[in-house]
């Protein structure tokens, strides 16, 4: 996957897990996932011509990332153990950093 916004993270969990609009447990929303899909992209395609991303833009986007893959981690686990019969506790849930 080329593009990573929720559209196709959406399709892509619903096709292999089953789980419906996954996008929907990320806190910052959608949104704001599509938006630094979309700086990563220009970054990525444009290189030196892209727009300047200051280090606190990076630090955000970190963040924000980070926080958006713990939400994953423990939606995936979730969906795994209210629809797998046996299935108790596939992986301990995560933490964020904020919560430590």
């Amino acid at each position: 996957m080329n593009a990573p916004k929720s559209t196709n993270v959406n399709d892509l969990f619903q096709k292999v897990v089953g789980i419906a609009r996954l996008s929907d447990c990320w806190s910052i929303g959608a949104a704001e996932i599509d938006a630094f899909v979309e700086v990563r992209g220009d970054i990525a395609h444009r290189g030196r011509h892209a727009a300047y991303v200051v280090i606190g833009g990076l630090g955000y986007y970190h963040q924000q990332v980070t926080a958006t893959a713990v939400e994953t981690d423990n939606a995936v686990r979730e969906y795994l153990i209210a629809n797998t019969p046996g299935c108790r506790n596939p992986w301990r849930a995560t933490r964020s950093r904020a919560s430590r």
